[in-house]
């Protein structure tokens, strides 16, 4: 691919109404999660408080998995790398299955884990979502993912 079609390609990946959607999303999650692990990490001994419906990760981690999935379609829509639609879909279930796992966390320093674990998925989105999404062969996931 010549220089000027591979910047065309990023341009038009840029543009792609998805990206900077998921790319705000992500960064925003990783922003709070971020800071809730930081403010937990003080009293790693306290019982988990589980976060309210409503709550702001929990709400980011639904809309991280609607980001992260559209993405995903959009790169096998536009016949991108496979391994690239891959990865998206499986952060959006991992953004789907972060919920039950924070409710789960039974004291503070598990959900100070579980935290760091959706600030640091959400941080590979936001990296992630700027990749050229025909850096690879069209195909099927591998392990049907």
């Amino acid at each position: 691919m010549s220089l000027i079609a591979t910047l065309l390609a990023a341009l038009a990946l840029l543009n792609a109404p998805d990206v900077p959607d998921l790319q705000r999303t992500a960064a925003a999650l990783e922003a709070e999660a971020s800071a809730r692990a930081e403010r937990l990490a003080t009293a790693p001994a306290a019982s988990a408080q589980a976060p309210e419906p409503g709550d702001r990760v929990l709400e980011g981690l639904d809309a991280l998995a609607l980001a992260a999935a559209r993405h995903a379609r959009t790169i096998d829509a536009d016949g991108g790398a496979s391994d690239l639609g891959c990865i998206f879909r499986g952060m959006s279930a991992d953004a789907a299955a972060w919920s039950g796992r924070l409710g789960a966390a039974s004291s503070a320093a598990d959900q100070a884990r579980a935290y760091r674990g959706i600030a640091r998925l959400a941080g590979q989105a936001v990296i992630l979502a700027a990749e050229d999404i025909h850096s690879g062969p069209p195909g099927p996931c591998p392990s049907g993912g």
